[in-house]
């Protein structure tokens, strides 16, 4: 979205990204055409370290009122997706804590009536690991009867 757009262009400034690094940071990775795919594996995600130590850094040195407002603007950024977090999300998530993202996005939905994405709802793979867990508990009930 366009407010993830910030973090983007802070990565973009610091590392020297081209616009289609750029671009593909801007969106969520089951979205990724192959090609982009391909970059994505090749070029960005083995700087995913680098990327994050410097957001770290960034998030560190700010005040309390900065740092709100950087779960706000990932919260905004994931909400406008309905509720799927694009690469840069993730990895200002990383450093502002993910609950607090999925709490805000969660709030924010509810006040504003928007429908998420059932994965997004439940805070990404709980919904998965909730229903493997029970289908789990059900076959062993199931075998031992």
């Amino acid at each position: 979205g366009v407010l993830a757009r910030e973090f983007i262009e802070m990565l973009a400034e610091r590392f020297g990204l081209s616009d289609r690094e750029r671009e593909i940071l801007g969106k969520n990775i089951r979205r990724l055409t192959r090609a982009e795919r391909r970059v994505y594996f090749s070029v960005l995600r083995p700087r995913r370290r680098e990327f994050g130590e410097f957001l770290r850094r960034e998030y560190a040195g700010r005040g309390r009122e900065e740092r709100e407002r950087w779960v706000e603007v990932a919260a905004e950024s994931v909400l406008a997706r309905g509720g799927e977090p694009d690469l840069a999300d993730e990895l200002v998530m990383q450093i502002v804590g993910r609950m607090a993202v999925f709490h805000a996005v969660r709030t924010k939905a509810d006040e504003r009536r928007i429908r998420l994405h059932a994965m997004a709802a439940a805070g990404g793979f709980t919904v998965v690991l909730v229903a493997v867990t029970v289908i789990t508990a059900l076959v062993l009930y199931l075998i031992r009867r």
